[in-house]
């Protein structure tokens, strides 16, 4: 089992485009949120310290994502957003062989299916509890042989709804995320932690359904890889401690370890900037 790096997770894309321009006289204004209703805010920018990244974001009227721009010191790519009736069905970025697009059952999120240009891709589906919280996500790989399954994710909660741990089983390995430290409650907004085809290092917790579903989000995420019959061990500790004033998430400061014979250490600082 692959995975990607954790620059993937804050990572801009790497296609370099000829322009593309925020239009100021569209932004919306976003709505106040109902009683009971998550708060929710909308991002101008996020600039990521370290990489010396910067994302902008662009609404549609209804206050959904149209467009982020994300701008390195070498590099300028976008990722667009389609929606009908407010529910996400395609994510593009110009350039690149991958186009993804999301299904839905009785107005929730069922799948997405990524496709390449030259044929093939991936599919993940989503099952869910009673409290509309993630239950279980499976993996497929699709090619002119159909559907192959690839890994499958179960999804296990505390006693106050938070999620606490992810399984994740393929053939001849197992992972397991355990979740724990969550920040005070907080405006999510989840492209910030998504891109563009759905697969990022760690798309089995920041995916659409978890993302649209917690209320906070982990301080500390320790992944354990178990190996076939052989013991197992921790692979990767990711930590974010979030600032955040009046439900809106003003800065992340991550920092991922590899706790190997020679453990590496790398950090990004991320500044959240609003409209």
């Amino acid at each position: 089992m692959t995975l990607k790096p954790m620059a993937a997770l804050i990572a801009m894309g790497t296609l370099v485009l000829t322009g593309c321009a925020k239009n100021k006289e569209t932004e919306p204004v976003a709505p106040p949120p109902a009683p009971g209703k998550k708060v929710y805010f909308l991002l101008d920018k996020v600039e990521y310290k370290d990489s010396k990244k910067t994302a902008y974001f662009d609404y549609n009227p209804d206050s959904t994502v149209k467009q982020i721009l994300h701008e390195s010191e070498v590099s300028l790519a976008e990722v667009n957003y389609t929606y009908t009736n407010k529910n996400l069905i395609r994510v593009e970025v110009p350039g690149s062989v991958y186009v993804t697009n999301y299904g839905y059952t009785n107005g929730v999120m069922s799948h997405l299916e990524g496709s390449q240009n030259a044929g093939g891709g991936h599919r993940l589906e989503y099952d869910y509890n009673t409290n509309k919280s993630l239950k279980t996500m499976r993996h497929y790989k699709i090619n002119e042989a159909g559907q192959q399954l690839l890994f499958t994710s179960a999804y296990q909660y505390s006693a106050d709804n938070l999620l606490e741990k992810v399984t994740t089983v393929a053939a001849g390995a197992k992972l397991t995320w355990t979740l724990e430290n969550y920040s005070d409650s907080c405006s999510i907004e989840p492209n910030l932690f998504i891109t563009g085809n759905g697969l990022d290092e760690m798309y089995a917790i920041y995916n659409y359904p978890m993302l649209s579903y917690l209320p906070k989000l982990p301080g500390k995420i320790t992944l354990t890889r178990t190996n076939g019959n052989n013991a197992p061990f921790i692979e990767k500790i990711y930590e974010n401690a979030c600032t955040i004033t009046h439900k809106k998430l003003e800065k992340m400061k991550l920092r991922v370890t590899y706790p190997g014979s020679t453990p590496i250490v790398s950090n990004e600082e991320v500044i959240l900037h609003y409209k």
